[in-house]
């Protein structure tokens, strides 16, 4: 169960993920059904046209975070490798040098994760800008209209329900 220093992520399929399980074993992430109310909602095609553009530019931003993780991941393994030599060198007994060797493969992952976000970011950003524009050119038109004419909403209708 999510704790209160947990963030809860939801997505679509109405399941939210709370972070690592640390009960379950093996790493899996907790599982938990978010219940969705979407009875009465005020959100409009410019909420949706507004948003998307700033999330376009939040994951665009992301991509120097990322530059950054992996470049932190390559100093991170670098002394690594050299605590290894000296493990070596020293003849030290016991579990340090698979540790040691376990943390450089870790990095090696994380480098290797972060490079793959750095590239996919920005195409992401672009994809999510295009939807907010494609929204706008659909759905703008109607909104305007509809508000124009003192609602906030087009009228509702039985096969909205379905």
């Amino acid at each position: 169960m999510p704790t209160s220093d947990e963030p809860v992520v939801a997505g679509a399929s109405g399941i939210a993920l709370t972070g690592w399980s640390g009960g379950t074993g093996g790493g899996a992430l907790d599982l938990v059904p978010v219940a969705y109310d979407f009875g009465d909602t005020d959100l409009t095609i410019y909420d949706l046209i507004e948003n998307d553009a700033d999330i376009a530019v939040e994951v665009l931003a992301r991509v120097e975070e990322a530059r950054h993780d992996a470049v932190a991941a390559q100093k991170l393994y670098t002394h690594l490798a050299k605590l290894l030599v000296e493990i070596n060198r020293l003849k030290i007994p016991g579990s340090l040098r698979r540790h040691a060797l376990r943390l450089m493969e870790n990095a090696t992952e994380i480098r290797k994760n972060a490079l793959a976000l750095e590239k996919a970011l920005p195409q992401a950003s672009e994809s999510i800008a295009t939807a907010g524009k494609q929204a706008a050119w659909r759905h703008q038109e109607l909104a305007d209209l509809t508000r124009d004419h003192g609602h906030a909403a087009p009228a509702e209708r039985d096969y909205h329900q379905e």
